[in-house]
């Protein structure tokens, strides 16, 4: 279990294909998604919970509460195309879904 968080969190599971930071507090699993950035163009790797749903990954864009979207799903608006990492296995997704 990890207490990891932000570019620790990337970096560690990263550098461990997951094996530190794949599981993350009360039983919560992690991928690393990587957007493009809608006005920069740089790319940014965060650390999420998601679950599955067959083959597909599924996560929730949360930003803990706040009334704005998170930068990252913000970035999907423009750049539906991601990077994903779950534990060693990277591989690139198209972001779909929306508002429920």
């Amino acid at each position: 279990m990890s207490d990891l968080f932000g570019h620790e969190h990337v970096r560690r599971y990263q550098e461990t294909d997951g094996v530190e930071g794949h599981r993350w507090r009360e039983r919560s699993s992690v991928p690393l998604l990587t957007t493009t950035g809608r006005k920069s163009g740089n790319e940014w790797t965060t650390p999420l919970i998601y679950d599955m749903d067959g083959d597909d990954v599924i996560v929730v864009a949360s930003k803990g509460g706040a009334p704005r979207d998170p930068d990252w799903y913000r970035n999907l608006s423009v750049h539906p195309e991601v990077g994903v990492q779950i534990k060693g296995d990277g591989f690139r997704a198209r972001a779909a879904g929306g508002r429920r």
